[in-house]
């Protein structure tokens, strides 16, 4: 008999809206190169929190086994294939994960990573998935960055060194440009208010076009927490990742510490400046990325990207998921 859901998907409505944003791309890709005859369930396996707690009381949630099988029927992950997707972050859902890893080697569920990133970037972390995906191997593998994918490639039967699927919002999610908006979000506190605003000034933006996309928007820390940039700024604040691609694809630049919200301000052909310095920002070198100095600031990279290069990356990434999944289920 035919399984009923195929494909279990971790979903998007994760309460992070970065998350969300690269999550859903993966789905609507699915649902665009597999027949209408093979279902895909999309459910986010890490739950939301109103409050933010210790990445260590995460990890008690990440990835809990009862938490996906009580979202539908008691034969919820009786399906063809599992697709995950994101950064490996070992102090957070390490344990959990080899759990749910050992759910599936138990009952013979191959997994995919798609659009799978490092968090850390540290030998430390290589040492620490290494073990877990020699013993725990995807079929599937999908990396967003170079670094990841010379880390963990080798363990997959099919891989690609591809991007973070976020930069395909333009094309799975199209909205046509209206407006020109300039998004300023930094909750590490990177950079100070005044510096961002002279930055936009000298790029020749108005403060009547600014706001606030707090992509985080169940953590009541970054509502208490927000600070005015001199009169009240527009504040973007929603559980639904559409309405934050609707205001990205509107945004001529993202000044941010967060990855999410500026691939896929790029992807609609704005520009943006990531104030954080971490490894993460792998990401957009292995996208192809341009960058030009910033007026106010040589120091400092406004990124841009082409529309074609997107196209391109797409394109081959989804003639991969063609023929590496379609492979898997019997298509």
């Amino acid at each position: 008999m035919k399984k009923k859901f195929p494909i279990l998907c971790q979903g998007y409505e994760t309460g992070n809206i970065g998350n969300d944003i690269f999550m859903a791309n993966i789905d609507r890709c699915l649902r665009l190169i597999l027949p209408s005859t093979v279902n895909i369930v999309s459910k986010p396996l890490i739950r939301p929190f109103l409050l933010r707690r210790s990445a260590k009381q995460i990890g008690k949630y990440a990835f809990s086994l009862n938490k996906i099988i009580d979202i539908s029927a008691p034969k919820f992950l009786d399906v063809d294939l599992v697709v995950l997707s994101g950064p490996l972050i070992s102090d957070r859902n390490g344990n959990e994960f080899i759990r749910f890893m050992e759910y599936l080697k138990d009952n013979s569920i191959p997994y995919a990573f798609l659009s799978a990133g490092s968090y850390q970037y540290s030998r430390d972390e290589v040492a620490y998935w290494t073990q877990i995906l020699d013993q725990y191997p995807p079929i599937v593998f999908s990396s967003r960055d170079d670094f990841t994918y010379n880390a963990y490639a080798k363990y997959a039967k099919f891989s690609l060194k591809s991007v973070c699927t976020s930069f395909f919002s333009s094309i799975n999610f199209p909205i046509a440009k209206k407006e020109s908006f300039v998004g300023f979000w930094d909750d590490n506190n990177l950079v100070s208010c005044s510096d961002a605003l002279r930055w936009i000034h000298a790029e020749g933006y108005s403060d009547n076009f600014i706001y606030r996309p707090i992509i985080d928007p169940f953590a009541i820390g970054n509502i208490l927490k927000l600070k005015i940039v001199r009169s009240p700024v527009p504040c973007l604040l929603s559980n639904s990742f559409l309405d934050y691609l609707a205001y990205y694809s509107q945004t001529s630049l993202m000044i941010s510490s967060r990855v999410h919200c500026c691939a896929p301000t790029l992807s609609y052909g704005g520009e943006a400046v990531l104030v954080n310095k971490t490894g993460r920002r792998a990401l957009f070198d292995s996208a192809g990325v341009n960058s030009r100095p910033l007026k106010a600031d040589n120091s400092v990279s406004v990124l841009s990207i082409s529309e074609a290069k997107i196209k391109n990356r797409y394109d081959e990434f989804m003639r991969f998921l063609a023929s590496s999944i379609g492979e898997i289920i019997n298509i």
